[in-house]
């Protein structure tokens, strides 16, 4: 029975880790579900039809890992359907409705199958729309937002844990940390204003590693970025029970004297070369880095298990 590596998250995860894993290791099947601006609900979510896929043609779980990045707080996902949603027909046409699966895997399906009733209308990109400029006026909140997360979080915990499933978490960026830093000027930002609007990479990326250094020791950050400033879960009391539920043995997290609880961007920041990408934008890690990032944090784990 072949070994297969389940990989899950947004932009961070898409052209990256995954496929130098598959490059890597020949003797395992890498399957990646991630896809670009998909929030943590998604991911949960998809993950979970992923291994259910995974169940339904092996009938076990014993030769499956799984790798979820998790994305920013911010990133949010509503269903409409084609029965309920007056929207629906326009938001199918001039914006982005997704079923749990990718477009790729749902058209793969014989025609009879493939009945666009209904679907997750996605946030990040489309902010200009009405439904979503109301939501974020009207609805949405920081602590919401973190609670969603924490939600998501424990619900694939509790469901790799049911059914034995060998997984590690990760991060895009901390996201449970309350710090901001300013962006520099022509960063583009996908989210709107919150406490992760201002993504430390936005801030570093267009700055040499001597400038960087320079940078983080200025006086405006107290000797710190993240390192040692509140936490969520203290900030927002309906959120701490959450936070103590998580079971951090399955977590890789980046610190260092700047930094605490980070994720690819602090690591790419902090610890690779040329960090940001030239291929595709400014946001995202050079593949140089997607490809030490992966044999350096991500490898020995996946090796130890196969």
């Amino acid at each position: 029975m072949v070994n297969r590596l389940l990989t899950m998250g947004c932009s961070f995860s898409c052209n990256a880790h995954p496929e130098v894993l598959q490059e890597k290791l020949k003797d395992i099947e890498v399957d990646n579900w991630s896809r670009h601006s998909c929030g943590n609900e998604h991911i949960m979510r998809s993950v979970i039809f992923a291994c259910y896929k995974h169940y339904k043609k092996y009938k076990t779980y014993d030769n499956l890992y799984v790798i979820v990045q998790w994305s920013g707080l911010h990133r949010v996902e509503k269903l409409v359907t084609k029965k309920e949603t007056i929207e629906f027909n326009d938001y199918l046409k001039n914006a982005e409705v997704t079923p749990i699966a990718n477009w790729s895997v749902w058209d793969a399906l014989p025609k009879s199958k493939r009945k666009r009733e209904s679907g997750w209308l996605f946030g990040t990109g489309w902010f200009h729309l009405p439904i979503w400029k109301k939501w974020f006026q009207t609805v949405e909140t920081d602590e919401f937002a973190f609670i969603r997360t924490m939600e998501s979080i424990l619900t694939l915990q509790h469901f790799f844990k049911s059914k034995n499933i060998e997984h590690k978490m990760i991060l895009m960026e901390n996201i449970f940390n309350d710090y901001s830093v300013d962006y520099f000027k022509g960063a583009t930002i996908a989210e709107p204003d919150s406490q992760d609007s201002g993504v430390l990479w936005n801030h570093l990326s267009g700055k040499i590693i001597e400038e960087r250094e320079w940078a983080a020791w200025t006086e405006e950050y107290d000797d710190t970025i993240s390192k040692n400033t509140p936490l969520f879960k203290d900030k927002f009391p309906n959120a701490t029970h959450l936070w103590d539920m998580i079971d951090w043995s399955k977590w890789w997290l980046y610190e260092n004297d700047l930094v605490e609880n980070g994720g690819i961007a602090e690591w790419t920041l902090f610890e690779g070369s040329k960090p940001w990408s030239t291929e595709d934008d400014v946001q995202h890690p050079s593949m140089e880095n997607r490809k030490l990032f992966t044999e350096q944090i991500l490898l020995e784990d996946i090796e130890k298990w196969k």
